[in-house]
């Protein structure tokens, strides 16, 4: 099929539905009011995307009991289809938090609302299924993957388990690949790096590069909580992460987020017969409750001016140093916050009591802080 027009895609950060905020999206007035402040944004493209982090169903039982569960009940769905967005990637390490049949759920309650899901599936192959989407006579695929690194730490699919497409380089090659002879343009959400850092890591920025050189056109990150930067790549653009558009608290498992964890970039991307092109990045920042709005004079002049640096950052010659820099600060003030939090702050017979229960969550958390601060950690 010759192309014939272009076609603009508004892309969005990691979305979440319940929570604190789950009385606003199961309640139609309250859910239609928040939809309609994101709806300006989506209406100025021909197709919407958005990662959903969250399970829609939560009657199985959790892999991973000690981690996070990010679920939401499905009527919030209906947030989404007001706002305009048309495809969400389901490859993220939250869409398996209640089991192979949570997710196949989750597939079936985005298929009653139409939206199309991409990145998850119950095996292997459904994981990896190109989606496609036709605008102006042009075909848009869609791929999506989750990284299993323990940053990130998503189930993969197997042949004969449901999950997740695996992050894996030669899988998303050849997946690349193949869906080249049927699209026009591709898509490809990652789900990957590091919590709480506005940097890639190194290996990401290689990947996301390279995804570009297989023949993807835009790559979407997800998952840091906070956004990163972005920059032309060939005839492509990567970003590497949008940051949360909407991520409500869930303050039952002291899960919550402020400042820059409520901060996003809505991109709009044009795509044409001569590639990606950033046709406009808006700042966007979440409320308390659940409106999502353009962040409002002076911060956005700050947040625009961080992104420029984060933008220019990626170009730099020295960037692995700068990475590792930036990790071990990091880690360096978190273990600082959790030995005030768990010790300092409850005396030292009670934090010593403290620090001699903590769980394996918590345990493996401190161990790999501990290693990135002397370097030896590093991933997708």
């Amino acid at each position: 099929m010759a192309e014939s027009a272009a076609v603009v895609l508004c892309v969005g950060g990691d979305v979440a539905l319940g929570g604190a905020l789950q009385a606003v999206f199961t309640d139609p007035v309250a859910r239609a009011d928040r939809a309609g402040c994101l709806a300006p944004q989506f209406a100025a493209a021909d197709i919407g995307f958005v990662s959903l982090d969250c399970a829609l169903d939560t009657r199985g039982a959790p892999p991973e009991p000690d981690e996070y569960l990010v679920a939401a009940d499905p009527a919030g769905l209906a947030f989404l289809v007001a706002a305009g967005v048309h495809v969400v990637s389901l490859a993220s390490n939250h869409a398996t938090d209640f089991g192979p049949q949570s997710l196949a759920a989750t597939q079936r309650h985005l298929d009653r609302h139409g939206l199309i899901g991409v990145g998850a599936g119950d095996t292997l192959s459904a994981a990896r299924q190109l989606r496609i989407v036709c605008r102006r006579g042009v075909r848009i695929g869609f791929l999506a993957y989750a990284s299993t690194h323990p940053w990130v730490g998503a189930r993969p699919a197997t042949p004969e388990r449901g999950g997740t497409a695996p992050l894996d380089a030669a899988l998303v090659a050849a997946d690349i690949r193949a869906a080249r002879r049927q699209v026009e343009h591709l898509v490809v959400s990652m789900h990957w790096g590091k919590e709480n850092l506005h940097y890639p890591a190194p290996e990401v920025r290689r990947l996301g590069r390279q995804v570009i050189e297989w023949g993807g056109d835009v790559v979407v990150g997800h998952h840091p909580h906070v956004v990163q930067g972005h920059e032309a790549w060939e005839r492509g653009v990567i970003f590497y992460s949008l940051g949360n558009l909407l991520y409500p608290d869930y303050p039952e498992q002291a899960l919550t987020f402020s400042g820059p964890q409520r901060e996003s970039v809505l991109a709009h991307v044009e795509l044409s017969p001569a590639g990606a092109r950033v046709a406009r990045l808006t700042a966007m920042v979440m409320a308390d409750d659940g409106r999502v709005t353009e962040l409002a004079l002076p911060r956005r002049e700050a947040f625009q001016d961080h992104w420029r640096l984060l933008c220019a950052a990626l170009a730099r010659p020295d960037y692995e140093r700068l990475w590792q820099r930036q990790v071990r600060r990091a880690e360096v003030r978190r273990l600082w916050r959790v030995l005030q939090r768990e010790v300092i702050s409850a005396g030292w017979r009670d934090g010593a009591r403290r620090l001699s229960r903590l769980g394996r969550k918590n345990l493996r958390s401190v161990g790999r802080s501990l290693a990135e601060i002397v370097g030896r950690s590093s991933g997708r």
